[in-house]
């Protein structure tokens, strides 16, 4: 598996770390290949624009992908979620892989125009490597400023 140094892309509430690699992805009754383009710990809600590959979600909580969100890859999740569909959202399927069953009763709700391939369950979610803290920033030096009295 070549990857390339990934990109740390970091908000408030998540971390994205964006690779360029293909693992292979066994499912119970086939293996299957797939561009996995972003691994995201927390992926909640995803709204518009396009993600060029699949994404991985590491924790089991429910997502919200809604407005015009398009993924040219699957959705892989841990455990068995629920997959509801409303509006026009295509999604190919659900494809359960080889992992735990756990966690479960969380639901991948599609909204609105969005695609995707497919929904990979049971996929074993991988670790993040530890990303240390920059240090502190020395505070600035502190000049003392001497005034001197004339005395008469």
């Amino acid at each position: 598996m070549n990857k390339t140094k990934p990109e740390n892309l970091f908000w408030p509430e998540f971390c994205i770390l964006a690779f360029s690699f293909s693992p292979t992805i066994a499912s119970s009754d086939q293996t299957v290949q797939t561009n996995l383009a972003v691994t995201a710990r927390h992926a909640s809600r995803l709204n518009g624009g396009t993600v060029q590959g699949s994404l991985q979600q590491l924790t089991g909580e429910s997502v919200i992908v809604h407005s015009s969100f398009a993924m040219t890859g699957d959705l892989l999740a841990p455990g068995t979620p629920t997959l509801v569909l409303r509006g026009k959202a295509t999604c190919s399927g659900t494809i359960a892989g080889d992992g735990s069953t756990s966690p479960s009763g969380y639901k991948v709700t599609i909204s609105g125009k969005c695609s995707l391939r497919y929904l990979r369950t049971r996929t074993t979610p991988v670790s993040l490597p530890a990303i240390p803290l920059p240090p502190k920033p020395q505070p600035a030096p502190v000049h003392a400023e001497v005034k001197r009295r004339r005395t008469v």
